[in-house]
Order: structure tokens, then C-alpha cells, then sequence
């Protein structure tokens, strides 16, 4: 066979056209697919990784290396970068392959003691009656927590909560705003407690902003509510 040199001219021509047309050809390819060298200086023509944007259905990722720091595994099943794929991922608690994050239970043979139900990933002291051991308890829903079940408001004399909510069998403070009547300082209604506010046009001049968890009236919440050179502090405005 004749080496290269010894090729007519014609032919040595076509054969530098046809390798040259051979790596046109391939560099079409990676910039299509983003190749990437591997470590033993092949080309791998498929692989997204070292690449930021992902792919256009949407993949991330192929496997763990291409995760970082914060979502650091890859769920191959949609190429997508998450917190945990299965137990061994997570430090403590158990992996929820649905939301793909480490939680404290995925059900209620995950908790134990005090806190024998699982809900939404957190074990809690109840998420039904069933769950609580006393005669009469029932659990109030809001707080998952064991409480003095009730029929009729006769039930709550043992409590402050003096009126019965039916529909949950959990003893209240009030159902309506006239059962607050009396109490000139907390006359509202909200969600079984009988309070100052719910929002701030429920208060006055001296006290106009409504710091809703507590349904209390209060002179601020942030700075932005002082006179110029005061802050708050405990919800007072102070120099």
C-alpha cells in the first residue's frame, strides 16, 4: 500500500478532504451535545455535565457529581438535583421519596412516646382521636395535641375553655364574639380565643398595629412604625 507521500497528488487531496469533513463533522456534534472529555481523553458526546442550564426536557443532572453542595443527589428517574433518595442520606430521620427531603417520620411506626403520629413529616402528639390513651380526650387538630374531649359545654368545667365546640369535641374560649362579652379588652372571636385584633383596624390610636399571633394591640412591629430616632423594642417605640 502506498504511504501518503507516495499518493498521487488527486488522491492525497480527497483523503485530507474526507478527514477534514470526517472532524467537521464531530465538532457539529459536541456543540450540539456538549461533550466533555473524560479523564482518559475520550469524548463522552451524551453527557450534560459541567454544564449550568441543563437540557431542554428539563434534566439537570445525570448522577451525584453534577449536584450541588445543597441538593447534592441526583433522582435518575427525572434528572433532577434533591436533598435525598433514600435513608442513607439523610443524618437522622427517614428520606420522603415523594418530596425527596430528609423528615423526621414518613409514618407513624417512625415516632414513639409522647409523639406517637406522623404528620407531614414531623411527629406530633396526635392526628386523631384514636391516637390519644385518656378516657375523654380527643385531639384538637390546630396543636396535635391530647385535649379534654367534649359533648356539651358541661364538659369543659374543668378549664378556662368554658364552651364546648361541637364539631371538633375541643373545649374553647368562645364559638362567636358574644361569648367574649365582658371581656372589654379581648371582645373578638379567633379561632377559639377571645382577643384584642385580628388586624390593625381592629385597634386604637395608641396601640394601632395588630401583632396577630397574640391578637393583641400594639404600639409598633418594626422600626418603620416609631417617629424618626425611636426603634421598637418589645413592641414599644423607644430612643
Amino acid at each position: 500500500m502506498l504511504s501518503e507521500r507516495e499518493l498521487p497528488p488527486g488522491r492525497w487531496l480527497a483523503r485530507a478532504r474526507s478527514e477534514l469533513a470526517g472532524l467537521a463533522a464531530a465538532l457539529v456534534v459536541c456543540g450540539i451535545a456538549a461533550c466533555n472529555a473524560e479523564e482518559d481523553g475520550s469524548i463522552d458526546l451524551f453527557s450534560d455535565r459541567g454544564t449550568d442550564s441543563g437540557s431542554a426536557d428539563g434534566v439537570v443532572c445525570h448522577d451525584d457529581r453534577d449536584c450541588p453542595d445543597d441538593v447534592p443527589h441526583c433522582d435518575r428517574d427525572d434528572g433532577q438535583c434533591v436533598e435525598c433518595t433514600d435513608d442513607a442520606h439523610c443524618e437522622q430521620g427517614e428520606c420522603d421519596e415523594r418530596a425527596h427531603r430528609c423528615v423526621e417520620c414518613t409514618d407513624s411506626r417512625d415516632c414513639e412516646g409522647s409523639r406517637p403520629a406522623c404528620f407531614e413529616g414531623v411527629c406530633v402528639g396526635c392526628v386523631e382521636a384514636a391516637d390519644c390513651d385518656e378516657p375523654g380526650e380527643t385531639c384538637d387538630l390546630e396543636s396535635h395535641t391530647c385535649v379534654g374531649g367534649c359533648e356539651t359545654n358541661d364538659d369543659c368545667g374543668w378549664s378556662d375553655q368554658g364552651i364546648c365546640d361541637t364539631t371538633t369535641g375541643v373545649c374553647v374560649e368562645c364559638l362567636t364574639a358574644a361569648d367574649c362579652e365582658g371581656r372589654e379588652a379581648t371582645r373578638i372571636c379567633s379561632e377559639g380565643r377571645c382577643v384584642q385584633c385580628v388586624v390593625d383596624t381592629d385597634c386604637y390610636d395608641q396601640e394601632p398595629y395588630c401583632d396577630s399571633p397574640r391578637g393583641d394591640c400594639v404600639q409598633c412591629l418594626e422600626d418603620d412604625h416609631c417617629p424618626s430616632g425611636q426603634t421598637c423594642r418589645g413592641h414599644r417605640c423607644e430612643r
